[in-house]
């Protein structure tokens, strides 16, 4: 009720902005239909003195053409005249005619031109006073706009940390949750365990399953956990990222193994002595291999790493006896001391150039490159 009651003061506080806001532009627009009236109020004084000037001018170019009208005769008069004298007052006459008739027409085009020139600064001054009126009104209307929206803002932000908070707290709750049903679950089948505040570790087993599922919530296989046991398969959640020394050591019933995607580190003799696994399988993952990892394990027969491991530890391989293929991607860097020793039969394949390819050759290790028939 209390969220419903902030949310419906919140749309009335946002309807009332949007009224304000409402009015402001329409003040606005009256404004600017004013300014609209007195710009075509302008535009028809502009027009009327464009016909006054037309008008003038015709008036003028029709007296122009009675003075001519009158001159042809006046001439047509002097030259039948017989008197010299008429003809010389006459010619006078038409001069001071011709003369005031300019004047005449010169003032009035004048006056006309300055009421034109007048008319054109007062539209010019009110177009300015439009625009001003009309920048101020766009101002007004955005900054009510932008006060809307700070104020959206604010009650989404609001918002959004109450939902993050609900998201905090429930997120806590499923976490606890899922914790209690791990460590439930590592009760019910046999397991021993240490807690690390959101996960656990295994650190062994009393059971008797020959098959064995480690539950989701377990992040690491601690050392010696399933040592000597007579176990012939597990299988890992895939938020394990590390198996500690000598987890499955002596572990003589494991055939198969499949590593979980997650894992990053085997540590030291984690499978050593395994001897009857056959075939493991890594993840893209993996990142090192620990000294003696797979030591003695006399029945593997294929290795393949993924792009990104970058430690192979001393004798992580030796004594594999039946090891015959061995693939190397070009991110491994380092790769210990006899790591492939006892391994008769044992070819690396690698890139051309890479580390691996160089360890190959110091030890004497027949080696292709990938990408060639193998």
């Amino acid at each position: 009720n209390e969220r419903a009651e902030r949310a419906e003061d919140a749309r009335a506080i946002m309807a009332a902005g949007l009224e304000s806001a409402n009015k402001r532009a329409e003040s606005a627009e009256a404004g600017l239909t004013t300014v609209k009236a007195d710009l075509a109020t302008a535009r028809q004084r502009e027009n009327a003195a464009v016909l006054a000037k037309e008008k003038a001018e015709e008036e003028a170019g029709n007296e122009q053409k009675k003075l001519l009208e009158e001159n042809k005769k006046l001439q047509e008069l002097i030259d039948t005249s017989e008197t010299g004298e008429l003809a010389k007052q006459i010619t006078e006459l038409q001069k001071k005619v011709k003369e005031n008739e300019e004047k005449a027409i010169n003032a009035e085009v004048e006056k006309k031109v300055a009421e034109q020139s007048k008319d054109q600064a007062v539209a010019s001054a009110r177009e300015e006073e439009r625009k001003a009126a009309a920048e101020a009104q766009a101002q007004a209307v955005a900054s009510a706009r932008e006060e809307e929206r700070k104020t959206a803002a604010a009650e989404a932000q609001k918002k959004l940390e109450s939902a993050l908070k609900n998201a905090k707290k429930n997120a806590l709750s499923e976490l606890e949750a899922n914790l209690k049903r791990t460590r439930e679950l590592l009760e019910q089948r046999h397991f021993t365990f240490s807690s690390f505040f959101t996960s656990f570790r295994v650190t062994g087993y009393t059971g008797n399953n020959s098959r064995v599922v480690i539950p989701p919530g377990v992040s690491s296989i601690g050392p010696r956990a399933f040592y000597g046991s007579s176990i012939d398969g597990i299988s890992f959640p895939e938020n394990v990222t590390i198996i500690c020394e000598e987890a499955f050591g002596g572990c003589d019933s494991l055939v198969a193994v499949r590593l979980p995607e997650g894992l990053k580190t085997i540590e030291s003799s984690a499978f050593w002595e395994c001897s009857y696994l056959e075939s493991v399988e890594f993840p893209s993952t993996l990142e090192r291999i620990g000294d003696y990892a797979f030591k003695e394990c006399t029945k593997l027969e294929k290795v393949t790493l993924q792009d990104g491991v970058a430690r192979i530890g001393a004798e992580a391989f030796r004594g594999c006896s039946r090891l015959k293929y061995v693939v190397i991607p070009a991110s491994v860097t380092s790769i210990g001391t006899d790591a492939f020793r006892g391994c008769g039969k044992v070819k690396i394949w690698c890139v051309k150039g890479s580390f691996a390819e160089k360890y190959a050759k110091q030890n004497e290790i027949p080696f292709g490159t990938l990408g060639a028939k193998k």
